[in-house]
């Protein structure tokens, strides 16, 4: 056994609280090791009645270079110690704070167990229930639909053509709310609307002020009826959030250039010497961008300011917010926004704009979850990537091999707390990346075994406007053109394959679950096959509500055997869901087929996808 492997800190994702009585806890051991780990605890002080407890772990991920397993640990006193047992064919080995030992400790108040004083539901990691069965649609105002001319920009454009930086559309509230039966028919639950809010740009994300809506887009009226009508549709909207930085025609800046060191709001940005001059670069700003300075979001005056902005839109019905370059705003903010927001609306959605592994900003203080860029980046190198496809500077245009992409996600899944991972915010594109369609060369094949992916996964799937209809466009601002609403210039049957496989994942419970196993990641060709359900725990055996996901991605038709049995060291046979003999339904192409020796024979053609379940219909 690789002693060496075994890991396991109580902090973050490897111990949180799950329930009222419940921690949950993780553990990593090599993946070169064929074992079975075990979590014992008890109450951490002496009773009469204090009897140690055991339960077997759950395998969770593998990486390729380690496996993780997790377990959840059940104490009325709410106070416990645990420790980590380890077995393989050879030898045994207990893991605790003090290290590994090849004897059990007796489990003494100085035994040197990993120790939890004390489970407080202020700890604990609540995710609102809704997420979980959201699938969002990313709106960007200005080129959605212009649904009142009376508002629009003296210089706006016909709603046509590729866009450039200072363009504008028309592009209006009145717009978003004038095509909600048409997001209805598609499937999706909950809209992001990038910034709202009074500014300058098209965009929006240099704010002016952030208690008004900007009047290019409406008033506060026509917002709060596009929010009532939304929710009567139950459809959920969630607002962005720019805290970072603002706009140098905000008031607060405006003051500072006029009275430099004598102004009350001088310390409200990180300006090096009075007075700002955006040419000296004299001043803190967002990325380069002199119209952008960015706020000392640490500054107690700030914070206020920025939270009564948000409590305004909050009690007004606001579902969530999206925080934009959250990781690069002061932590102190965050906690005061949730902490004040959640007493609004207990079940408000936050979710912050990191581009890289956040568990630290995800632990039950600050965010539910945030923009899930890292499964982007993967769906990218395993579906789109290819010597003829475009770059646009996101990475290697070497395609990755499914092996590749299978570590990659299960080491994703191991960064974060297992409810964590239904609030990642997955998008296949958004405003700040070229549209998928175009990262694929233009093969709508691609696409479409892409979006099978992202709405069969773990997390909460995000489609950006028109990518369903085969919109096209490289980096901003290309990917930021007028939808296209005349049919004629719409893909017809991709817009129906999206309506499709959004129909599945509302209808399909295991398709909205936290549980991923591998069965099958296969190179040359490209095949990946994996089980969705609810994670069991401990002695729980697995549930028969599962889906089979099957991805063909290659160039070729496939006849694939796929075993029903998860990868990795799972301490529960899976076929046992689904003994031979049952019959299974692919609710994508309409196959039935049956398990016989605890495999499914699937046939695929080139770069199509199944989802297969035991539902038969009549």
């Amino acid at each position: 056994m690789n002693i060496e492997a075994i890991y396991h800190h109580p902090y973050g994702a490897y111990v949180y609280v799950n329930g009222p009585d419940t921690l949950r806890v993780r553990l990593r051991t090599s993946a070169r090791d064929s074992v079975q780990c075990f979590a014992r605890w008890n109450d951490r002080c002496s009773s009469p009645d204090c009897q140690e407890r055991v339960t077997p772990m759950t395998w969770l991920a593998s990486d390729g270079l380690f496996h993780y397993w997790e377990a959840e640990l059940h104490e009325p006193y709410r106070r416990l110690r645990y420790a980590f047992q380890i077995r393989d064919a050879s030898e045994e080995v207990w893991y605790t704070e003090d290290g590994y030992s090849h004897t059990p400790s007796q489990g003494g108040w100085l035994s040197g167990f990993f120790n939890w004083p004390y489970l407080y539901q202020s700890q604990r990691i609540q995710v609102p229930g809704w997420v979980r069965d959201a699938v969002f649609y990313e709106i960007f105002p200005e080129r959605f639909a212009n649904g009142d001319s009376s508002n629009d920009h003296p210089a706006v454009k016909e709603w046509s053509g590729k866009p450039e930086w200072f363009n504008f559309w028309g592009g209006d509230l009145a717009g978003i709310q004038q095509h909600l039966s048409y997001l209805q028919s598609l499937g999706v639950n909950a809209l992001w609307l990038t910034p709202i809010f009074a500014s300058p740009s098209n965009h929006k994300y240099d704010i002016t002020d952030y208690t008004k809506i900007d009047p290019y887009f409406g008033s506060e009226d026509s917002f709060r009826k596009l929010l009532e009508d939304c929710h009567a549709r139950g459809m959920r909207v969630i607002l962005d959030a720019v805290y970072n930085h603002c706009s140098t025609d905000f008031f607060a800046w405006q003051d500072v250039v006029a009275n430099g060191e004598t102004s009350r709001y001088s310390e409200w940005f990180h300006v090096l010497d009075m007075p700002p001059d955006w040419r000296k670069r004299n001043y803190r700003m967002f990325d380069h961008h002199g119209h952008m300075p960015k706020l000392n979001t640490y500054h107690p005056e700030v914070q206020r300011y920025l939270i009564d902005a948000a409590a305004k839109w909050t009690r007004m019905g606001v579902d969530g917010w999206r925080l934009d370059v959250a990781g690069e705003v002061d932590p102190s903010l965050w906690r005061a926004f949730r902490r004040e927001l959640r007493a609004i609306n207990p079940d408000i959605y936050i979710v912050g704009e990191v581009e890289h592994e956040a568990a630290r900003w995800t632990l039950g203080d600050m965010f539910d979850g945030v923009q899930h860029y890292p499964l982007y980046r993967a769906a990218l190198g395993y579906f789109a990537a290819g010597a003829d496809t475009p770059t646009f500077g996101t990475g290697s245009s070497e395609p990755w091999d499914t092996t590749t992409f299978d570590r990659r996600l299960g080491q994703i899944r191991s960064w974060y707390p297992t409810p964590v991972l239904s609030a990642l915010l997955a998008p296949l594109s958004t405003h700040d990346t070229p549209r998928f369609l175009t990262m694929c060369g233009g093969d709508t094949r691609k696409l479409r075994l892409a979006v099978t992916f992202l709405l069969t996964y773990c997390g909460t799937p995000m489609i950006y406007y028109g990518d369903e209809v085969g919109m096209v466009g490289g980096p901003d601002p290309d990917c930021r053109r007028p939808m296209l609403w005349d049919p004629a210039q719409q893909d017809q049957e991709l817009l129906a394959y999206y309506r499709h496989v959004i129909a599945l994942r509302h209808k399909h419970a295991a398709l909205r679950t936290d549980g991923v196993w591998t069965c099958l990641a296969q190179n040359e060709p490209n095949i990946y096959a994996y089980l969705r359900g609810e994670l069991p725990m401990g002695n729980t055996p697995p549930s028969s509500d599962v889906a089979l996901i099957v991805l063909n991605n290659s160039p070729t038709s496939q006849q694939i055997d796929v075993p029903l049995q998860a990868t990795g060291r799972s301490p529960h046979a899976l076929q046992s869901c689904w003994p031979d003999g049952t019959l299974l339904h692919d609710d994508l192409a309409g196959q039935v087929y049956t398990v016989t020796h605890g495999k499914v024979t699937v046939r695929l053609a080139a770069y199509e996808g199944a989802i297969i379940t035991s539902r038969i219909e009549q």
